[in-house]
C-alpha cells in the first residue's frame, strides 16, 4: 500500500472516512436489505434464472469471480433449500450441471422484487432530483473505481 496519503487532498481523506462509515458495522443493521445479496446465492440463482438452462459450476465461478470451494459451499447450501438441481452430465461424468428449480425462480423473483420495492422507497424520499445526482454521482464513481483500482477488495469495512 502506497505511502502517499498526503498527497491525497483533505477532501478525498476526508470522503474515505465517511464511505468507510456507511461501510462500517455502525450502519449495517440499516443495510440489512443490500448485505443480504452479498451472501452470494442471490447472484448465484439470479445467473441460472436469467440463462435458463444447465450451467457449469465453473461458470458461475468464472461470472462471480469467486472460488470454486465458494461456489461449491453455496450449490450446496442452495441445493439443500431445494433451489437449485445438480446433475451428473451423462456424456462425461465428471462435469456436473446446475439448473435453477421452481422454488428457486421463485425465491430470486420475490427478493428481486422486494429489493427493488424498497430501492425504490427510498429514491422517493430522496426526490427526483436528488435522485438523479445519485445516478450520475455513483455512475462516475463506479468508473473511477475501475480505472484507478485494480482489485477493489472492500471487505475490510463491511
Amino acid at each position: 500500500m502506497p505511502s502517499e496519503e498526503n498527497s491525497i487532498p483533505a477532501f478525498a481523506r476526508e470522503a474515505v472516512l465517511i464511505l468507510e462509515s456507511i461501510l462500517s458495522n455502525v450502519h449495517r443493521e440499516k443495510m440489512t436489505l443490500i448485505n443480504r445479496v452479498n451472501q452470494g446465492e442471490l447472484f448465484i440463482l439470479k445467473i441460472l434464472h436469467s440463462r435458463q438452462e444447465p450451467t457449469r459450476p465453473s461458470e458461475l465461478s468464472a461470472s462471480l469471480k469467486s472460488s470454486t470451494a465458494r461456489i461449491s459451499n453455496l450449490l450446496r447450501a442452495l441445493e439443500k433449500k431445494g433451489q437449485i438441481f445438480r446433475q451428473v452430465e451423462p456424456e462425461d461424468r465428471r462435469n456436473v450441471s446446475v439448473t435453477i428449480t421452481e422454488e428457486g425462480s421463485r425465491r430470486i423473483q420475490e427478493e428481486v422484487g422486494y429489493m427493488r420495492q424498497q430501492l425504490g422507497l427510498v429514491f422517493t424520499a430522496m426526490g427526483a432530483e436528488e435522485c438523479q445526482a445519485f445516478l450520475e454521482l455513483s455512475s462516475l464513481f463506479s468508473e473511477l473505481v475501475k480505472t484507478h483500482m485494480e482489485e477493489v477488495n472492500l471487505s475490510p469495512f463491511l
